[in-house]
């Protein structure tokens, strides 16, 4: 399997307060990842931490095997990294 993204001991919270632990994760070029779980199990905060909108306080994260983790958001956005939030239809 050829590795497309690979996230490997993934820690990281909001200012001094970590609320993900040691996350690790290996996706398959051409696989599909699903985040499932109900309010508050921290789906946002691991999708912010991959795309850097917060900073991990430890972990790794690699594209295609190009470290990402000391990027910030606006050059992840530029390897293909991003996050859209949902927004309310009306």
């Amino acid at each position: 399997m050829t590795l497309l993204l690979e996230i490997e001991n993934l820690t990281g919270g909001y200012q001094d307060t970590n609320v993900l632990f040691d996350i690790s994760v290996k996706i398959g070029a051409g696989s599909l990842l699903g985040v499932l779980g109900r309010n508050g199990v921290g789906k946002t905060t691991f999708a912010l931490l991959v795309q850097g909108g917060i900073k991990a306080s430890h972990g790794d994260i690699r594209l295609d095997g190009q470290p990402m983790l000391n990027k910030p958001a606006h050059a992840r956005r530029r390897m293909g990294v991003g996050y859209m939030p949902q927004t309310a239809m009306v």
